[in-house]
């Protein structure tokens, strides 16, 4: 994994929203919304996320909703 993933303030607050809500999950749009981030970065950063294993992806239809990997051991420190 590379250190620069959680330098960047906008991973920092995606991971941080989605480990607030690790039951749940989320598609681009409502991560956007729910933490005032453009939708351009937020998808940036969740393929970086999801790329470097911290966050799963589920695809229903054409829709990819994402949750924090809680088997990642970066994640269960976050």
């Amino acid at each position: 994994m590379n250190a620069n993933i959680l330098s960047s303030k906008t991973n920092q607050e995606i991971l941080g929203f989605l480990c607030e809500h690790p039951n749940d999950s989320f598609y681009s749009s409502q991560i956007a919304q729910k933490t005032g981030l453009s939708i351009g970065g937020v998808n940036q950063a969740l393929r970086i996320l999801k790329k470097n294993n911290l966050l799963k992806a589920d695809i229903k239809g054409r829709m990819t909703f994402y949750q924090a990997d809680t088997s990642s051991p970066i994640i269960r420190q976050f």
